[in-house]
């Protein structure tokens, strides 16, 4: 089976829904990887995975581009353009010859 790294927007910069918004995008990398799940991938979401509270940005990529280095492909959500993180996810993907998928 082949895995995959699901990289999309986490969280977000509302002012006043801040939470609310970060919920809404924790929902939106559930659905996708159900929906790879359900395509035989085996997925890595960072989004169900993103509840060490306080750590840096620096910390948080660390730990992304430890399961980029994982998984065999990388899969970017839609939302994906508008993350420094996902972009950087991206960037790193391409350095390391993974195969990327654009959902």
């Amino acid at each position: 089976m082949t895995s995959i790294y699901l990289s999309g927007k986490i969280t977000c910069h509302w002012i006043i829904f801040k939470r609310l918004g970060q919920f809404i995008n924790e929902v939106k990398g559930w659905y996708w990887m159900r929906k790879l799940s359900k395509q035989g991938f085996i997925v890595y979401c960072p989004h169900l995975n993103n509840y060490q509270a306080g750590l840096a940005y620096d910390e948080y990529m660390v730990r992304g581009f430890y399961w980029v280095d994982k998984c065999d492909e990388v899969a970017m959500m839609p939302n994906w353009m508008s993350s420094k993180g996902a972009v950087d996810e991206l960037n790193y993907a391409k350095l390391k010859g993974k195969k990327i998928y654009f959902l």
